[in-house]
């Protein structure tokens, strides 16, 4: 059975919401699904190591920065080599800033750095999601699914 482990950072909910999703996505397979929120746990860059897959969520503090609980994380993660671990993004962003989902690239850009192969461009969503945001984190969910080599059925 393949381990996904989905950790996301949310402020206003919204990320939070867009989890919750990809969690009812997810539960269509058999699977283990580990759920951690920053702010909650203290989450630990070396855990990545124990799942098959990861979905990571974060919203983009500020111009274009990470939010400050993902900032040590971020840095940690420099002494983790991830290269069996494959990983999908999302979150939620606002266009009014200059820097759009700014923090997802940023962590993109980590985990490829640490061997991590990027499943999906990252899914930003602009603030709460729509009906075809939903549809598009299902899909996320479907193709991290895809890259595990789990039978996907179908997307509702």
């Amino acid at each position: 059975m393949k381990s996904i482990l989905m950790i996301y950072a949310s402020m206003s909910g919204n990320t939070e919401e867009i989890a919750d999703i990809l969690e009812n996505e997810l539960q269509k397979f058999d699977i283990q699904l580990t759920r951690e929120q920053f702010d909650i746990e203290e989450p630990d860059p070396l855990h990545l190591k124990m799942y098959d897959g990861v979905l990571f969520g974060t919203y983009t503090w500020g111009d274009g920065d990470l939010p400050y609980e993902v900032e040590d994380y971020y840095e940690e993660m420099e002494n983790v080599t991830l290269e069996s671990l494959k990983v999908g993004l999302f979150g939620s962003c606002d266009s009014m800033y200059p820097k759009y989902g700014e923090a997802l690239d940023i962590m993109r850009d980590q985990f490829q750095k640490q061997g991590a192969q990027i499943v999906a461009v990252p899914l930003k969503v602009e603030l709460d999601p729509e009906a075809e945001d939903a549809r598009a984190a299902r899909e996320l969910a479907h193709t991290l699914m895809q890259y595990l080599e789990v039978k996907v059925t179908r997307i509702s």
